[in-house]
């Protein structure tokens, strides 16, 4: 493992080295994965190496359904921040190839309340906590649209290290907690965003 990232870490620093025309830049936009899960970002470097600052929503409902006597709540949250570092390599006037590598940790929170109305007391909820750290290497490209406004797509192979935990409580008032740990790694499309970039 520690190998690739020092491989990954050499090839994105040649991006740097073989850049040409470096201008000073900052930007801003919102990132979209999943098409469920948005955020927003904040960059600043040059043309073609940037700092950047991200925060994700990963999660976020509230529900409320009933069926026979039986009532049920949900709700969650998530939250992701990211920070890292992205190095850009023209290949024409607009597009541009995208390598990097960020870490970020998340959190997320979810809630089951589950009440039968026909009878007092006959009640349980479930409380869901995850936390995690992951490192997070980004490969993707960078397509101008004009001067101010671009797109970027993304496809971010990770490793992450993950820690839950469960709060059961039941109507006869025991409570069961569980926690659970792990390594685990995501090479799937489902780790691709796209953004919508504005620069200044």
């Amino acid at each position: 493992m520690k190998k690739i990232v020092v491989v990954f870490i050499a090839i994105a620093m040649s991006f740097s080295v073989k850049s040409q025309d470096v201008i000073k830049q900052k930007e801003v936009g919102i990132s979209f994965r999943d098409l469920n899960n948005f955020g927003m970002f904040f960059k600043t470097g040059t043309s073609q190496s940037l700092w950047r600052f991200g925060a994700m929503s990963t999660s976020g409902n509230f529900q409320k359904s009933e069926y026979d006597s039986t009532e049920v709540n949900q709700n969650s949250f998530g939250l992701r921040l990211t920070a890292g570092k992205e190095f850009r390599q023209p290949v024409t006037d607009a597009l541009s190839l995208v390598l990097g590598m960020d870490a970020s940790g998340s959190v997320s929170v979810s809630k089951t309340d589950d009440d039968d109305v026909s009878v007092d007391n006959l009640d349980y909820n479930a409380k869901f906590k995850t936390y995690g750290v992951a490192l997070n290497f980004i490969l993707g490209v960078n397509y101008q649209l004009n001067e101010k406004f671009s797109l970027q797509g993304e496809i971010q192979p990770s490793v992450s290290y993950q820690m839950s935990q469960i709060e059961r409580t039941f109507f006869n008032g025991n409570v069961e907690d569980s926690e659970t740990t792990g390594f685990y790694y995501q090479l799937s499309n489902s780790s691709a965003t796209l953004s919508l970039v504005y620069r200044f």
